[in-house]
């Protein structure tokens, strides 16, 4: 009686195929898990050094050629770059002493007055930035990028008829994904939502060397679809967490 008890609950061979298919199919779950894990810590690890390695180029050709004004503004627009994907805003005062000095090597040059005005709209400066956006302009009228700064001031300040203009120059001139961004956001702001939408997807389609700046176009694009769709938004989060691993924006969304 007790052997047959003990045949009885001794498990039998398909039983025991199954528990050790269960069992390897936890393990390759974990794996796959662990796997996928690791590739997107690896992949964001490489957008964030990509602008670090470029803040290091800067600064090893700044220290070669310390008399050389694009050499500051190179640094300090890598440094913006930063900030848009970390939030440190510490790096505005290196910035700021960054292109004081350039100033004195070349007061006539329309690169540093453009990115100071860039630094200026950083700390809500919005009057400053339009000031040094078309002294940047007066300088260098061909430099389709000043337009743009031009119309980030303006449109801070309310004045939606001249930012129109701006990036209407802008984007007739060099149609890509900043200058879409901000035809999006101008569409937004007249109530033109379908309209800045569809502006949002032709940025995202130009692309960009910056990861983070099609993240920032995708985020935009979800908070227009919150409006009435939040299965579309939600996918556009996604995307940009895809786009740039950890996006806080998009992680916000």
């Amino acid at each position: 009686m007790i052997k047959k008890q003990l045949q009885k609950a001794a498990p039998s061979k398909r039983s025991i195929i199954i528990y050790a298919l269960l069992i390897f199919g936890l393990l390759f779950t974990f794996y796959i898990i662990n796997k996928t894990y690791s590739t997107r810590q690896t992949n964001n690890s490489t957008q964030i050094s990509n602008t670090d390695q470029l803040i290091q180029a800067s600064q090893q050709l700044l220290s070669e050629e310390p008399k050389n004004a694009n050499r500051y503004t190179n640094l300090c627009q890598n440094y913006l770059q930063k900030i848009r994907e970390n939030a440190d805003t510490s790096y505005y005062a290196d910035c700021t002493e960054l292109l004081e000095k350039a100033k004195v090597i070349d007061p006539i040059n329309a690169e540093v007055y453009a990115t100071q005005a860039a630094v200026a709209y950083g700390k809500h400066s919005f009057l400053e930035g339009i000031q040094l956006a078309k002294k940047a302009l007066e300088l260098n009228p061909d430099k389709i990028y000043y337009y743009g700064l031009l119309a980030d001031g303006q449109i801070e300040l309310g004045d939606y008829e001249s930012a129109t203009q701006s990036v209407q120059t802008m984007v007739s001139r060099k149609p890509e994904l900043s200058s879409y961004n901000r035809v999006a956001y101008i569409r937004e702001l007249y109530g033109d939502i379908e309209g800045a939408k569809t502006a949002l997807g032709v940025a995202i389609d130009a692309g960009s060397s910056f990861s983070e700046n099609i993240a920032f176009s995708q985020v935009e694009l979800g908070k227009l679809h919150m409006r009435n769709d939040l299965g579309k938004a939600a996918d556009n989060f996604n995307q940009a967490l895809r786009s740039y691993e950890n996006y806080p924006p998009a992680l916000e969304g």
